[in-house]
């Protein structure tokens, strides 16, 4: 991995000024709404390179067929990007200095243990169908809940919670939230989708909820794309490398939120 800085950006930044419209005055001003700008977020992104090498070349290529060496390449670039992806999803909720993204703990009220939704909840790695529901539907007037993080433990025992439930309401209407009832409320999730990870990192008892449409922001950087191929003719080898740079940030801090199985 190549940690130079190959590129800069420059982020939107959108800041509500007021959640609501403004009453027209005649011929005074409107009040701002919002409020638009560009600020240089100086990211560092990393360009991550693919090196391959071939020993005495002409043997390998007639020993080995070119789908063969497709899927070796395809499967290392595979294991690559999912660990990328890993510590980009543990960056969404600790933050990233390096992108100037504070961790999630840091914003007030934005993480909220479901003990303080359900005080029945005396055992951390708990949560009832109250707490699950009163989560989801604070503050539904920014964002809808349509993706969660958790490990597989924490996910467990909210799958469980939501078995149970459905056993006991009957037939579901609602996918998401299984209480045998269609709700109709635009900023109601129709379908809730689960992200597991399995980053050793990841702090237990917690999930991550996020709207999948104005959360996530990735970056390619074209600067860093590179690939080449490279012959040394006194080793008898063949090296190939294949350069690509990425970043992955938190786009608005208002569509995510944190909840903690802990009392």
């Amino acid at each position: 991995m190549d940690c130079r800085i190959v590129s800069r950006i420059n982020r939107l930044t959108l800041l509500l000024q007021d959640a609501r419209f403004g009453v027209a005055d005649g011929l005074d001003l409107a009040r701002e709404n919002l409020l638009l700008s560009l600020a240089d977020l100086g990211a560092i992104i990393f360009a991550f390179h693919l090196l391959l090498c071939f020993k005495d070349f002409q043997v390998c290529f007639q020993a080995l067929a070119l789908d063969l060496v497709g899927l070796a390449v395809a499967r290392q670039a595979a294991v690559e990007a999912n660990e990328r992806a890993q510590g980009y999803i543990l960056s969404l909720l600790n933050g990233d200095a390096d992108y100037s993204m504070a961790a999630l703990s840091t914003f007030s009220g934005k993480v909220q243990t479901a003990a303080s939704f359900d005080s029945s909840i005396v055992a951390a790695g708990n949560i009832t169908f109250k707490a699950w529901l009163k989560w989801l539907t604070q503050r539904s007037n920014y964002r809808v809940v349509t993706h969660v993080v958790s490990d597989l433990t924490t996910l467990l025992a909210l799958r469980n919670m939501l078995a149970a439930e459905k056993t006991t309401q009957g037939p579901k209407d609602n996918p998401s939230i299984d209480i045998g009832l269609s709700v109709v409320n635009p900023n109601w999730p129709a379908q809730i989708k689960f992200v597991l990870t399995d980053d050793p990192n990841w702090p237990a008892n917690t999930i991550m909820g996020v709207d999948g449409r104005y959360g996530v922001h990735r970056v390619n950087s074209l600067t860093a794309q590179y690939s080449a191929i490279e012959a040394f003719a006194m080793k008898r080898s063949t090296m190939l490398r294949v350069d690509s740079g990425e970043i992955v940030y938190r786009f608005m801090d208002e569509a995510f939120e944190v909840l903690t199985l802990t009392v």
